[in-house]
């Protein structure tokens, strides 16, 4: 399964607004974030992506983008986990 270059950063977009937010971002931000103005462009790019596996696209919902085989942890707890784990490096 070969993933283009365009494909790479619409997923990596995807998966980075994710960790930030907890919801998707929708097709027009997406666009805007990787350089695409057409939303149709952006959707063929997302169609291919689902046919590769990677993402699952809820039917009529703007935000219904579902990462498959990924967990997403938000970043304010992976700074408080880092911070813990650093805490206790000290203590030891």
């Amino acid at each position: 399964m070969k993933i283009t270059e365009r494909e790479t950063q619409i997923y990596q977009y995807i998966v980075e607004y994710m960790q930030e937010h907890m919801y998707a971002p929708t097709i027009r931000e997406i666009g805007k974030a990787v350089g695409l103005s057409s939303t149709s462009s952006v959707a063929v790019h997302m169609e291919r992506l689902e046919g590769k596996g990677l993402i699952e696209i809820g039917p009529d919902a703007p935000r219904k983008i579902r990462l498959v085989g990924y967990s997403i942890v938000p970043n304010s707890m992976i700074e408080e986990l880092n911070r813990l784990r650093a805490e206790k490096e000290v203590s030891e």
